[in-house]
């Protein structure tokens, strides 16, 4: 398939934050669209990780975009990224794919590594989270720029948004 079939037949998710354990300064807004970390003393403290709620199994294209915001200087402290539906246990996360905004590293979870990726966000950044379950690949992008493919040979299996909060005040909102 070449790179102009990807992007006509890519899914835009239309998707709202869950989460089954939080911390008191983890609020998700009315319509589940938007998260915001408060109170910068309860960083260590509770559940920092909110998922998404639409569960993406299809050999398809899935996109998520997300617009990241900071109260702290223009500075964003999170990470973005995927993880199996059933990964996150016990306030920690078994299994995920990520992307540092703060720093431009990827992570991932399975190989504990963290290895120099793409740029940076600031506030007010769109980033977007490619799935491509054809493939099994993620790529991930800023203001609409591909940062170029992540990870490959994901493994086959169900995945969620996965959005990980360290910064006080920063709010994430799916686009």
């Amino acid at each position: 398939m070449s790179e102009a079939d990807y992007t006509d037949n890519i899914e835009k998710i239309e998707d709202e934050f869950v989460v089954t354990k939080k911390g008191s300064h983890i609020k998700i807004s009315q319509n589940s669209k938007k998260v915001r970390k408060e109170d910068l003393f309860e960083r260590e403290k509770g559940y920092r990780c909110v998922r998404g709620k639409r569960v993406i199994s299809e050999k398809k294209i899935y996109r998520w975009e997300i617009k990241v915001e900071n109260d702290n200087n223009g500075k964003v402290d999170v990470y973005l990224g995927i993880c199996p539906r059933d990964a996150i246990k016990e306030e920690a996360i078994v299994i995920g794919y990520l992307y540092d905004a703060k720093f431009g590293v990827k992570i991932s979870t399975t190989q504990r590594s963290r290895t120099n990726y793409g740029l940076v966000c600031n506030s007010g950044d769109i980033v977007g989270i490619l799935v491509n379950k054809i493939d099994n690949t993620l790529t991930f992008e800023r203001n609409g720029k591909s940062m170029g493919v992540a990870f490959s040979n994901l493994p086959s299996v169900d995945f969620v948004l996965l959005v990980e909060l360290w910064c006080n005040s920063s709010d994430i909102t799916i686009m």
